[in-house]
């Protein structure tokens, strides 16, 4: 049965969104009904216009409706970053699976994916705690001090499509030692990249995730500017609009 033959047994309200079963471990359609929508259907009630979008959902089936992504800068000035592994790729096996890091070529795999550290905010997490969370579980950094950026206003990357908030962060770091690999999402490796890698990775197409990377490097590059010019910092607090400044210190989990 798809969605139309479900939506014949329901009423259609203005303003309300039906969640229908779970299409998968992590995803579930929404239909909203309004009025401006872009499809019709019939419904118990009638033919009605309708938009559809897709939820994320957690290991326990809650919602997740936010999320996050944190370039973190070493005390060298090189940038950590993790190889993820999207299935998504497989339906593209055009796409550039090989990065240049270090000197040599580093296969990702098929479906990996070169991004910056980040995940799921969860149910009442506080924001900070959960950027710092992702940070450690994904890249098994040391405890240590940090300077950390948030960009405020959250992204929506995906459009109508998915309902998901985005937070991008900068962290400056005191320490430079980090593991190759972690066990965290089924094993992770973690690779260490100058700027010029990153920004030549960019450009060969190594590195492509919008969400995961291309977003957080373009905050990077903004909030580049501000951790330079002391005048700028000066001014910034976490009264800030757009950009917050914060110390922070990185624990690993009790």
């Amino acid at each position: 049965m798809n969605h139309l033959d479900t939506l014949q047994s329901l009423d259609w309200v203005e303003g309300s969104h039906i969640p229908l079963p779970k299409s998968s471990y992590r995803h579930r359609v929404i239909i909203a009904c309004l009025s401006s929508g872009r499809q019709k259907a019939n419904f118990a009630n009638g033919k009605f216009p309708y938009f559809a979008y897709t939820e994320l959902l957690n290991e326990k089936g809650q919602r997740i409706s936010h999320g996050n992504n944190i370039v973190p800068v070493l005390s060298d000035g090189r940038f950590l970053m993790i190889v993820e592994q999207r299935p998504i790729l497989e339906r593209y096996p055009d796409h550039q699976y090989r990065a240049a890091i270090g000197g040599q070529t580093i296969d990702l795999g098929l479906c990996g994916s070169l991004e910056f550290p980040g995940g799921a905010v969860e149910t009442k997490e506080d924001f900070t705690a959960s950027f710092l969370r992702e940070l450690v579980e994904e890249t098994g950094i040391d405890e240590q001090e940090g300077i950390l950026y948030r960009r405020i206003p959250p992204v929506y990357s995906f459009g109508s499509d998915l309902a998901l908030a985005m937070f991008y962060n900068v962290i400056y770091l005191s320490g430079f030692s980090f593991p190759d690999h972690v066990n965290n999402d089924g094993g992770l490796n973690v690779y260490a990249l100058s700027r010029r890698e990153v920004e030549h990775n960019i450009i060969t197409g190594a590195i492509s995730s919008g969400q995961a990377a291309l977003f957080g490097w373009s905050f990077y590059k903004e909030v580049e500017r501000i951790h330079r010019d002391t005048v700028i910092l000066n001014f910034l607090d976490t009264s800030t609009e757009f950009i917050s400044c914060r110390n922070v210190v990185i624990k690993k989990p009790a």
